[in-house]
């Protein structure tokens, strides 16, 4: 009998000297480390069972883990985000709908130490596209992509960044402020 697959991150470690000398390349970012890039180092089965039907979880391939991470690493806001602040990916994953077709790339990125942003706008995928997201694809060829809006608001003590990666529209459609502190401010409405 299958596994049931909580779904989570890929184990999968990001030392590669390709990816290094392609992020330095890009000169994205020149302080970028990478650790163990994986859970708790269990590996995510490849079959999930859901009402009886075995279900394949798609896996990411190195060259979208690559894409992946260049898409989120070329971002105006993940850049402005992590410049200066000794960031290491500390985690990444496969991120899919409810029926395991493949949306794109989760990562997780680790600050230097807690870090303050002043209000700005934070790329967020809407209740509708969280929906979209879950249940199918906007186009089959992936052409549309998500959509994302933006979430207005200052963030303290941040200490990680959560990151969705759109493989199909290749973009950043989520980054959500994450730590033990963190407290958020909103514009006055």
């Amino acid at each position: 009998m299958p596994q049931v697959s909580r779904n989570s991150t890929d184990n999968v470690t990001f030392r590669l000297p390709v990816l290094l000398v392609s992020l330095s390349v890009l000169g994205i970012l020149s302080g970028l480390t990478t650790a163990g890039c994986g859970s708790n180092g269990n590996e995510v089965p490849e079959e999930t069972v859901r009402e009886g039907t075995p279900i394949t979880i798609p896996r990411l391939s190195p060259e979208q883990k690559v894409e992946g991470l260049k898409i989120a690493l070329g971002s105006p806001v993940v850049v402005d985000l992590v410049r200066g602040r000794n960031p290491t990916v500390v985690a990444s994953g496969v991120w899919t709908t409810k029926d395991q077709q493949l949306l794109g790339m989760t990562l997780e990125i680790k600050l230097g130490e807690p870090a303050d942003f002043s209000m700005r706008d934070w790329p967020t995928l809407g209740a509708q596209d969280e929906q979209t997201a879950n249940d199918v694809l906007e186009s089959s060829d992936g052409s549309e992509g998500l959509r994302s809006e933006e979430s207005r608001m200052a963030a303290e003590g941040v200490t990680r960044l959560n990151i969705l990666v759109d493989l199909m529209g290749k973009r950043v459609v989520e980054v959500l402020p994450q730590g033990p502190s963190l407290r958020l401010r909103y514009p006055d409405r």
